[in-house]
């Protein structure tokens, strides 16, 4: 089969000049823009007269063009002309001139046409034959046209397609990515050379092996039922990050993408997709969750550190951030929050007093009420806690819980006096978990009132002045998941777990 359109073409024309009794013919088909017909290929022209139709071309957008040709492909009708002197008058000059220089006596012209469409036109003449031309003679050309048009179609598809294997193999050659297609069985049939840099292989070394052959044991199973899953759903295997064996026997992280692949009849011939490397951003992701982690155990000790000296100066509260934390942790648990925000609460619990540092001790550990002055100091910690996380830079949300853990729902707390959605929920967990451990707990000023008091207390308050669903959770991981304040530092016989 010719695919080429010139080879074609001239094929043709050879195969109409040995078998038609015609002295003269031509294809002339529409440009790429449809706006003219040129002149491709023809026989039984001398050489002065090949020059001219090579040099001159009919206008198709020019609507006042009345040229035989040009009226054939719009038309799509076919035209015998047996004396070319009878239609002279309803040419165009240019038409006119046209005629005259190619010396026509007599001439078909029919359309070459593919699913409806024109493509251009077939013409023979006869300039030394006295012959007529006949009806027989155009119906003849009429069943040819057809198969020229099909011939010109494949043709032009080939060449489209062959255009765009030589894009994709340009691109995929000079392509940083690995780009590869698996046969039906999962085997590489092609590779392209980015293989080398970022595995190891040549190309050769890798066509023919299959895919599982570069990736680890544990991920053999997984790309299996992946490589089922694009064949039997024709589904397209999106950005699944995986591990692939380099030559040199490392492991390197690929973002892996695949896409089923047919043939022109529609059946699965295996799949095309691209590995792209990530092993460098994964290093780095790695490199950055390592010191995360480091920073985030500094802080964390840092914060215990914090705990432990507030919590020093007032025995009779020692441990009481550490409790709230354990209760406001479970309870952010029960309301489903992230692992950052519980982590967040929990920092945010162990040092939600540090203003009470700059509290004298005498005051923290006074045993009867305190004076207005002493109790203005006493409700200024919040802030003086906010002041001084402030100045290190503190996480924002822990410098919030701090600040905050006294605020109330109706606006009725301190220091802010702000109310509702203007409370943080990290601040309000950290409230309700502060009021119960300090309601159940000893203080100076009075014993311990004990767990069920401090849970009727908070179900009184739910949706005035603490948050209703912060307290439902409170609620039910005393009542129905038993709930212990009791820390793991703690012994039984510590004088304050008696009402754990």
């Amino acid at each position: 089969m010719i695919l080429d359109i010139e080879k074609l073409l001239k094929f043709i024309m050879e195969s109409l000049e040995k078998r038609l009794d015609f002295d003269r013919g031509m294809v002339m088909l529409a440009n790429k823009q449809k706006d003219s017909l040129v002149y491709t290929v023809g026989y039984g022209h001398n050489p002065r007269d090949e020059s001219y139709l090579k040099n001159i071309k009919f206008h198709l957008d020019n609507p006042l063009s009345k040229g035989t040709a040009v009226d054939v492909f719009r038309k799509q009708k076919p035209v015998l002309i047996n004396d070319v002197s009878e239609i002279e008058s309803d040419l165009s000059a240019k038409s006119l001139d046209f005629v005259r220089a190619m010396g026509s006596q007599a001439f078909i012209c029919v359309p070459i046409i593919y699913k409806g469409e024109s493509m251009g036109v077939l013409i023979v003449d006869n300039v030394q034959s006295k012959k007529p031309l006949s009806q027989t003679d155009m119906s003849l050309l009429m069943g040819i046209a057809p198969q020229i048009g099909i011939s010109i179609n494949n043709a032009i598809a080939y060449r489209k397609i062959k255009e765009s294997e030589e894009r994709f193999r340009s691109l995929s050659e000079n392509a940083p990515d690995i780009i590869y297609t698996l046969g039906i069985n999962g085997e590489f049939t092609y590779i392209n050379p980015a293989i080398e840099p970022n595995l190891g292989y040549r190309p050769d070394e890798i066509v023919g092996k299959y895919f599982v052959d570069v990736t680890t044991k544990e991920d053999v199973s997984k790309y299996i039922r992946a490589f089922k899953q694009v064949r039997d759903q024709k589904q397209t295997l999106k950005e699944e990050i995986g591990i692939l064996i380099h030559k040199d026997g490392t492991e390197r992280y690929f973002s892996i993408s695949g896409a089923p692949n047919f043939d022109s009849e529609g059946n699965f011939i295996g799949l095309v997709g691209i590995f792209k490397n990530l092993t460098d951003i994964r290093r780095s992701e790695m490199e950055l969750k390592r010191s995360l982690e480091k920073l985030q155990l500094a802080m964390s000790s840092t914060i215990d550190a914090i705990s432990m000296i507030v919590e020093s100066r007032d025995p009779y509260t020692a441990g009481h951030q550490r409790r709230v934390a354990k209760l406001a942790v479970a309870i952010a648990q029960e309301l489903g929050l992230s692992e950052e925000r519980i982590e967040l609460i929990r920092m945010g619990g162990l040092i939600h007093d540090i203003g009470k540092i700059y509290i004298p001790a005498s005051i923290l550990t006074k045993p009867s009420k305190l004076g207005d002055l002493e109790f203005a100091m006493m409700r200024s910690h919040p802030t003086v806690g906010y002041k001084i996380l402030n100045k290190v830079d503190f996480i924002p949300v822990i410098v919030d819980i701090v600040h905050q853990h006294h605020e109330r729902i109706d606006g009725s707390g301190y220091p802010l006096g702000i109310s509702g959605d203007d409370i943080f929920l990290e601040s309000k967990i950290v409230a309700v978990a502060d009021t119960v451990e300090a309601m159940a707990s000893n203080r100076p000023y009075r014993p311990a009132r004990g767990i069920a008091f401090a849970l009727e207390e908070i179900r009184k308050q739910r949706g005035f002045t603490l948050d209703a669903l912060v307290v439902d959770a409170c609620l039910r991981l005393f009542e129905e998941k038993s709930f212990t304040f009791k820390l793991d530092s703690e012994e039984t016989t510590d004088v304050n777990a008696y009402w754990v």
